[in-house]
């Protein structure tokens, strides 16, 4: 098999891992005196991580009719967006429960 066809199949793959990652529960607790954990999923968590996905999704497709040029382009908006998912993933691991004490 060529590379282009797996790279394609890996950008679309994380984005559909994103996608069902971010429907999971990421941090779950329990207060003191109840006797019932909450948990709350990566999108309450990290807003931003749907549009992320769905954007990796949306330029695996758009890179299979891509020209040259443009393919280099989407090359680089499909690194920036992996720094973000992983940047948002780093700031769920560092402060699991800041968005759940907001609300």
């Amino acid at each position: 098999m060529r590379a282009k066809p797996l790279v394609l199949l890996g950008i679309a793959a994380a984005g559909a891992a994103s996608l069902l990652a971010g429907s999971q529960a990421w941090v779950s607790f329990m207060l003191e005196g109840v006797h019932k954990v909450e948990t709350v999923p990566g999108q309450d968590i990290n807003p931003a991580l749907t549009p992320l996905a769905l954007a990796l999704v949306a330029a695996a497709l758009a890179l299979t009719i891509a020209g040259p040029v443009f393919r280099r382009v989407l090359g680089v908006l499909v690194a920036s967006l992996g720094a973000g998912s992983a940047a948002l993933t780093w700031s769920a691991l560092v402060s699991p429960l800041a968005p759940s004490l907001a609300k």
